[in-house]
């Protein structure tokens, strides 16, 4: 083994000093030699009685292809693939979910084989996480800022209850846009939360205003909600004007901005539609339920009690 080591690798056969520093010259078979399978055959090695024989006498040797580097992810073979997605024709979202149907059937009959993505998709997922902590923590601000101006601990709860209903609105608009919900949009969605918010929140204030004035019941209730309706559709629709251009690429599409933008407009539009027909039926709950726990046996009708 020695003796091909040092034809293939060489051996030190002097060292000679060289403008203060020490060379080496190492002898070793030239580089056209060292890929014949012939060379390898006639180098001659010491056997147990220190004669020379060639390796062609007691090895056979075959030329095979074989892998060079064997690359292992926690203990087990792996293999990488690499791959480089054109994002004006596809999004590695959905390329990474078609690679998943293919593979599907190739890791249900090789149980001990598992498929991981890396790239932008571990990338999305580690920021989704983050952004699922920033999307609590905004709505937690958002609670205590309206708790310390309605004074209450309900009433906030009146509203936000149009931010759930915010994503039915956005995800209906990029279904029929077959758009891929990823972190850019959620992006839209996070900032979403603090605009949606502004309407419900001059609705449920004018409803307090009323209901210190003329007390609460159905009238008042619409009333309130009928002199809110022109102020928030008009925001809403000047909001929404100024949006939709960029969203819909009139003027130039900026595939980052398209996602983030149609989130904002369409959860806007949505939310402010559902806040005129739901905060008002809220507030209504809301009110009888406090009555009925302060031991009221009242209950809202057509007139102000």
């Amino acid at each position: 083994a020695s003796s091909i080591r040092a034809a293939y690798e060489g051996l030190i056969a002097s060292t000679v000093r060289y403008q203060g520093d020490e060379v080496d010259f190492r002898v070793s078979l030239t580089d056209r030699k060292k890929t014949s399978v012939d060379t390898l055959t006639e180098l001659t090695v010491p056997n147990n009685k220190n004669k020379l024989i060639r390796v062609g006498q007691f090895a056979q040797v075959e030329t095979l292809e074989d892998v060079l580097v064997i690359n292992h992810y926690d203990g087990d073979r792996s293999v990488t693939i690499y791959g480089e997605v054109d994002t004006a024709l596809n999004t590695s979202a959905k390329i990474n979910s078609k690679l998943k149907e293919t593979f599907a059937p190739i890791v249900k009959a090789y149980p001990d084989m598992r498929m991981e993505f890396g790239g932008e998709e571990k990338d999305t997922e580690e920021a989704m996480q983050s952004l699922a902590v920033a999307f609590v923590l905004a709505l937690i601000g958002i609670y205590f800022t309206l708790v310390i101006l309605f004074n209450s601990f309900s009433q906030p709860f009146l509203v936000m209850s149009a931010i759930p209903f915010t994503f039915t609105g956005i995800v209906f608009a990029f279904y029929l846009r077959d758009m891929a919900f990823g972190f850019v949009a959620i992006i839209g969605l996070i900032g979403l939360t603090g605009i949606v918010v502004n309407n419900s929140l001059i609705m449920i204030s004018f409803m307090n205003t009323i209901r210190d004035r003329e007390g609460v019941s159905i009238d008042s209730i619409a009333k309130a909600a009928k002199q809110r309706l022109r102020p928030i559709i008009l925001t809403t629709l000047t909001t929404a004007a100024g949006l939709f251009p960029t969203a819909y690429g009139f003027g130039g599409n900026n595939a980052f901005l398209v996602p983030m933008i149609n989130a904002i407009a369409w959860g806007l539009v949505f939310a402010s539609i559902i806040t005129l027909f739901l905060v008002p039926s809220l507030y209504i709950v809301h009110h009888s339920i406090r009555l009925k726990l302060k031991g009221s046996a009242s209950w809202i009708t057509g007139s102000s009690h």
